[in-house]
């Protein structure tokens, strides 16, 4: 009895588990359409953004190409530009010499053409400095023969000049008076002023006479250009004349500049 009991508890799910096989097979292919339609949206979808994410990541690629094309064309320009900055640079300094040998300072001195790239009332500073030939205490002069001042402090590309109406600035000079040169001393006041002092009393000098460098002293060459008297200050009582003298340059109206090293 018990055992009749047993067996028709097993029958009952064997007979579900079969019946469940049969309609497996018979509608095999409409559960296939239907797991199909169910399913086919969210493939889709994935399909899409599946597309979109590799059209994102190759699009981020091409723009990190593209910067990176960018940068190496504006590098590759500003290494061109600065090529032709030297070369213009190069040919500005041949034009600048060929002028001074046409007037001969070649045969007076060893030149060094430089630019005043920054200035400060009695000082300036050069684009050139010891690696193209610079020292200090060379004198500063234009092409036209013009002392400026002297080189006091030399980098390695760049150099700074003391001008000649500099407070620490001191030199011999003489003034050209009626076919003679009579000895004075030349003092920097700041401010591009210049005063001469110890003028011997018994000789004549004028507003208007020129004032020349002395080899006297070894500050500067003999004969470069300084200035003219603008006035002159006598005194019974005084053994020497002084003078306030106006400088023969203008800093606005420089253009070519030599250091310079007498031969």
């Amino acid at each position: 009895m018990n055992y009749c009991r047993r067996k028709r508890k097993w029958i009952a799910p064997v007979l579900a588990v079969l019946l469940l096989i049969i309609l497996a097979n018979v509608f095999q292919n409409q559960v296939r359409s239907a797991f199909h339609c169910i399913s086919n949206p969210f493939q889709a979808s994935f399909w899409t953004a599946g597309e979109k994410s590799s059209d994102f990541i190759q699009g981020l690629s091409k723009i990190s190409a593209i910067k990176d094309e960018l940068d190496s064309a504006i590098q590759k320009n500003a290494e061109l530009e600065k090529r032709i900055l030297s070369l213009k640079n190069i040919e500005e300094e041949n034009d600048i010499l060929k002028r001074a040998l046409d007037i001969d300072l070649n045969k007076k001195y060893e030149l060094f053409p430089v630019k005043i790239i920054s200035k400060n009332k009695d000082s300036v500073v050069l684009n050139k400095g010891s690696r193209d030939g610079l020292a200090e205490g060379m004198p500063l002069i234009t092409e036209g023969e013009i002392i400026l001042g002297k080189i006091a402090e030399v980098h390695q590309d760049y150099s700074r000049a003391l001008l000649i109406s500099d407070k620490s600035i001191s030199f011999d000079v003489f003034i050209a008076h009626d076919g003679q040169e009579i000895p004075a001393f030349a003092e920097g006041k700041g401010n591009l002023i210049l005063s001469l002092g110890y003028i011997p009393q018994e000789r004549t000098v004028a507003e208007g006479d020129i004032i020349l460098t002395s080899s006297l002293g070894g500050v500067f060459p003999k004969s470069l250009m300084v200035g003219r008297i603008k006035n002159v200050l006598r005194s019974d009582t005084d053994s020497f004349q002084s003078a306030e003298a106006d400088l023969y340059f203008s800093l606005t109206e420089i253009k070519n500049i030599f250091a310079v090293k007498p031969l």
